[in-house]
């Protein structure tokens, strides 16, 4: 399959077009069709370190292909590569998305599709497997030392016209196949805690399932992680990951001579372990994800040192250094399962006697207190203490007219439920004398005036969350709904916070700089003069305006792109002088982890300005152009600049 990458626009751009890339059209090719397929990928996550299971990938690192099925659960038809079209990265250089074309053959019956990032080689070619024979198979080359993978699945129901394909599979986020830890001590500004000084994990599986795979012939795969689409988020891709009840972690089956998938050695000294092997507090670790432990195998455990503050209320531990084996456990003092592409945030609790010199002797002993485990609120759509679960539709809401009462999420009529018990799966949307109950309360975001008056109200108790806004103003404004479930008879509540802004239209400005050019050639007339621009965003939008297209039109004098990524599409011109007249125009697309990053220390950090570079080409005797820029959502005001 050859790509149509570049656009014959050479009487408007000059010939000067090979950084730029079409807007795709599917396309039918008769026997097979080509369609754009737009993949999102979780928030790469900044280490300290070079292990492979912490880093996202990088371009040169990211290989997609398609495994094509046939009908029912047969053998794999065809193995598909893609060709990149352009991709998105963070300031890291680590792949969030991009765009690939791809060919399908056509059929009128069901086709199921994986999605696989690299792949290995000598399994690419194979037509002659089952779904369960590949990932038992890619068990042994991707899914062991600490080797990441991404994957997902999307079943079509026939593969004919091909803007119907695209827009079943033009929007597909994957799924990693690994956990993220973090271990951290409580506040010791006081002197009367402990402070964690390093840690480690042990007792982690040795190897991962590339997917979330039963393990069985069934090939059956949790639906909660299927065709994972139209998802927002505050900082990273928002994933709904994990429903409990029919998803608990899966290890890959023993190997020939073992007796555990577990490694239980001892990692080794700090100073002589390998280089990442023990982190600070706050800092991340990565691991394949671990069930809920069986009386086989060993419960993944942390090995800390911690220092005790010069206060701490037990005098003989004061300002003392130890090691502790601690155990990982919930609120309920239950082990928690480590899942896939899920977030843990584990404090260091009820420690109150002397531990151990070094890390080697705490390994050795017994078990310390415990650790109480969460997972990371910010990041996720669905939360589990591994007995019961709360889920929200969105996380983020903008509106752009105020003093109305409005609906969250009206598309689908429902915000959230509740879960009280996994085991059971009964989800609840009010409280239920006997089971749980269910609380919204209406929480201020600091600095922002309030976007919400009043209380949030559960509609007829189906889980419907309304509103009333406030005011518009010339600033955002923002409010949090947290929903609260709470399990009867127990000391057990989980809550999702759902951010709702408030915005009028806004300007491309942050402070006192708007988007401008930040350099004007010495005249336009000829090619390649540089004409440098910056791209401001305001402080405080919401994750759900994002993604912001920005269009870049000129009146005059054609441009083209230095800055990759700065796709060329076409379409009625905004200018009036040329009413009705199609033209080129390029688009810059701004994803919400270009705006907001989560640092290696846990802390969101902002980028409001955006450079973007390009080239100007003559055009008639007129040395000066207009250029209008203006984002295809219509959340800002257009403007032109005059150079």
């Amino acid at each position: 399959m050859k790509a149509t990458k570049y656009i014959a626009a050479l009487a408007l751009l000059a010939g000067f077009m090979t950084s730029c890339q079409q807007e795709w059209t599917p396309k039918d090719n008769g026997d097979t069709i080509t369609v754009e397929v737009s993949v999102q990928l979780p928030e790469p996550m900044p280490v300290p370190t070079k292990a492979k299971m912490a880093e996202g990938p990088t371009l040169d690192e990211f290989n997609l292909y398609l495994c094509l099925y046939g009908s029912g659960a047969g053998y794999i038809q065809n193995w598909i590569p893609t060709v990149l079209q352009n991709t998105q990265t963070d300031a890291n250089g680590y792949i969030t998305g991009g765009t690939f074309l791809v060919e399908l053959p056509k059929t009128s019956e069901q086709r199921t599709i994986h999605f696989f990032v690299n792949p290995p080689a000598d399994l690419v070619p194979s037509t002659s497997m089952y779904i369960d024979e590949l990932m038992q198979k890619m068990i042994t080359v991707k899914g062991t030392d600490d080797e990441c993978s991404y994957w997902q699945q999307i079943t079509l129901s026939r593969i004919q016209d091909p803007v119907t394909v695209q827009n079943q599979i033009g929007n597909v986020h994957l799924v990693r196949n690994y956990a993220k830890i973090i271990v951290s001590g409580p506040d010791n500004s006081d002197n009367t805690k402990i402070t964690v000084n390093q840690w480690t994990l042990i007792n982690v599986p040795k190897r991962g399932y590339v997917a979330p795979y039963t393990g069985n012939t069934s090939a059956r795969f949790p639906s909660g992680y299927l065709q994972i689409q139209n998802h927002s988020g505050v900082g990273v891709l928002y994933n709904q990951l994990v429903d409990n009840d029919s998803y608990a972690g899966y290890m890959p089956a023993l190997e020939d001579g073992e007796t555990s998938v577990i490694d239980s050695s001892f990692p080794g000294n700090p100073g002589s372990a390998p280089a990442g092997t023990y982190v600070g507090d706050g800092q991340p670790l990565y691991m394949y994800e671990r069930p809920v432990p069986t009386s086989t195998d060993k419960q993944t455990s942390v090995l800390v040192q911690v220092t005790f503050g010069s206060q701490h209320a037990k005098t003989a531990l004061r300002g003392k250094t130890y090691w502790y084996k601690v155990e990982v456990v919930d609120q309920e003092g239950e082990y928690v399962p480590f899942l896939r592409d899920v977030v843990y945030r584990m404090n260091v609790e009820n420690l109150e006697v002397a531990g151990y010199s070094t890390a080697q002797e705490a390994y050795n002993k017994e078990y310390f207190g415990n650790i109480s485990a969460s997972l990371e609120t910010a990041s996720l759509n669905d939360i589990s203490n591994g007995k019961a679960s709360i889920h929200v539709d969105k996380m983020d809401y903008t509106f752009f007219a105020g003093d109305q009462t409005v609906i969250l999420n009206p598309e689908t009529g429902a915000n959230f439920y509740f879960i009280p018990d996994t085991s059971t799966g009964n989800a609840y949307t009010d409280t239920n004398t006997g089971a749980c109950t269910i609380t919204l309360t209406v929480r201020p975001v600091s600095g922002y005036d309030p976007a919400i008056v009043g209380n949030a109200v559960n509609v007829s108790g189906a889980g419907v969350i309304q509103v009333d806004l406030a005011e518009m103003g010339t600033s955002v404004k923002k409010s949090i709904v947290r929903v609260t479930g709470k399990v009867a008879n127990s000391s057990t509540t989980l809550y999702r916070d759902i951010v709702v802004n408030l915005m009028g239209t806004q300007d491309f400005v942050h402070g006192s700089d708007a988007t401008r050019v930040v350099s004007t050639p010495d005249g336009l007339n000829g090619t390649q003069k540089p004409v440098n621009i910056e791209i401001c965003l305001p402080e405080g939008l919401g994750s759900s305006v994002f993604p912001i297209q920005v269009r870049i039109e000129t009146e005059a004098n054609s441009l083209y792109a230095l800055t990759p990524d700065l796709p060329v599409s076409h379409g009625p011109s905004v200018f009036a002088s040329k009413t009705g007249e199609n033209t080129y125009f390029m688009v810059y697309t701004i994803n919400y982890s270009n705006y907001c990053q989560l640092s290696s220390s846990n802390e969101y950090t902002y980028t409001y300005k955006f450079p973007i570079t390009l080239y100007t080409n003559k055009r008639g005797d007129n040395n000066h152009t207009t250029i209008d820029i203006r984002d295809l959502g219509g959340c800002f005001n257009p403007m032109q600049l005059t150079i």
